[in-house]
C-alpha cells in the first residue's frame, strides 16, 4: 500500500511523470536513430531515474506485474492515471502500481530489442554521475519543492543493492 498523500504531492508527482514521458520519447529517438551506446545509456539513465523516483515517491515495493504495451504506450497510460489523480482526485492505486512495476522491464526490453546490451546498475550509475557533473553541489538550489539529495541517496542505495557487473556493449 502506498503512503502517497494526494493533497501534498501533486506537483512532485506531475513533475516526475512528465519527466518520464519526455525522457522515454528522447530514448525512443536515440534508439531509432541508432545512436552510440553512451548516448543511449545516458537517456536510459534519465528514464530509469524517473521510474525509480516515482517508485520512491509512491513507496512502491510490490513484485512485477504484467501490463500490456511497449514502454512509450505504458508510460502514457501511467500519465493518464496520474492526471486523473491530480486533477480529478481519482487515485487508482492498483493500476498505477501495476504500470509502475512494469516500466523498468520495458526499458530493458526496448534497449535489448534495439541492440543495446546494458544492465540497470550501469544505467543508474551513469545517470548519477552525469547529474552530479552537470549540477554538482548546487542541485538543491536549482529545484523548487524538491529534495534532490534524498532522491539521490535513495537511488544510490538501490544501485548498491544490485549484484550485477557494471559493463555494457553494443551488439
Amino acid at each position: 500500500m502506498s503512503d502517497f498523500n494526494h493533497s501534498n504531492d501533486h506537483m512532485t508527482l506531475l513533475y516526475l511523470t512528465m519527466g518520464l514521458i519526455e525522457e522515454v520519447d528522447e530514448l525512443c529517438h536515440k534508439i531509432t536513430s541508432r545512436s552510440s551506446i553512451q548516448s543511449v545509456v545516458s537517456e536510459a539513465g534519465d528514464v530509469l531515474w524517473y521510474i525509480e523516483a516515482l517508485k520512491i515517491k509512491l513507496s512502491y515495493v510490490e513484485p512485477l506485474v504484467m501490463v500490456r504495451g511497449d514502454l512509450k504506450h505504458v508510460s502514457m497510460k501511467f500519465f493518464t492515471l496520474i492526471k486523473k489523480s491530480v486533477f480529478f482526485n481519482e487515485f487508482d492505486e492498483k493500476n498505477t502500481m501495476n504500470i509502475l512495476s512494469s516500466l523498468s522491464g520495458r526499458l530493458m526490453l526496448m534497449l535489448n530489442n534495439g541492440g543495446y546490451v546494458v544492465d540497470i546498475v550501469t544505467i543508474m550509475e551513469s545517470n548519477c554521475l552525469k547529474l552530479n557533473n552537470r549540477y554538482g553541489k548546487n542541485r538543491d538550489t536549482i529545484y523548487i519543492n524538491k529534495d534532490v539529495q534524498t532522491e539521490d541517496m535513495l537511488i544510490l542505495n538501490y544501485i548498491n543493492k544490485q549484484n550485477k557487473t557494471n559493463t555494457y556493449e553494443k551488439n
